[in-house]
């Protein structure tokens, strides 16, 4: 699913993707310029607004809207979970429309496939303490941004999102790769080599 949302990520001009319902966001996609307070006023209001069309017994698939700075996108993908695209007035409104679409009808196919528990769920876990540490160890040369790349790391080497033991020396091996500078890589393998007992 999170790839879908990339993949309309990556457009130009696109700021935010968020797939949301009335309790909780699902996923999201968003430029690390947005913070957890906007986040959440955004998502609010885009909660406001469903609520509303909803509260009027209105029947709606899509509604796009121009405010000052830019637009926005809003697809109904099934009556509870909503998906917003939000970015620059530069956002092509035909490449939108159809990345949207697309994206809307394959995630209405994972959000109806019954997911699996994944290791990485349990914070407990081997896997999860891992991942945590290679974020941590990544954060030291690149900021809060190794938290995002940590995740796309995982979705390359794990795409069914269950990440096993035998895949930490490829994630570090993704995860270095990040990184620009030849002793913030060396760093970067030490502390990992540590955490795998190498």
């Amino acid at each position: 699913m999170q790839q879908y949302m990339e993949a309309v990520r990556v457009l130009p001009g696109v700021h935010c993707v968020l797939l949301f319902n009335d309790s909780s966001v699902v996923a999201r996609e968003i430029l690390t310029l947005y913070d957890e307070s906007a986040l959440g006023k955004v998502i609010g209001a885009l909660r406001h607004v469903v609520g509303t069309l909803s509260s009027q017994g209105r029947e709606w698939e899509r509604l796009v809207a121009n405010f000052a700075s830019g637009k926005m996108y809003l697809k109904n993908l099934d009556g509870k979970n909503m998906l917003a695209v939000i970015g620059g007035m530069e956002l092509n409104a035909t490449f939108t429309n159809v990345a949207v679409n697309i994206a809307a009808e394959k995630i209405k196919i994972g959000l109806n496939t019954p997911k699996q528990a994944s290791s990485l769920d349990d914070p407990n876990s081997s896997e999860a303490i891992f991942v945590k540490q290679c974020t941590l160890a990544l954060a030291q040369h690149l900021g809060p941004i190794a938290k995002m790349l940590t995740k796309k790391a995982i979705r390359t080497v794990a795409p069914s999102g269950h990440l096993e033991n035998s895949q930490f020396p490829q994630l570090v091996t993704l995860l270095e790769k990040e990184i620009e500078m030849p002793n913030g890589k060396i760093e970067f393998r030490k502390a990992m080599a540590k955490q795998l007992g190498l």
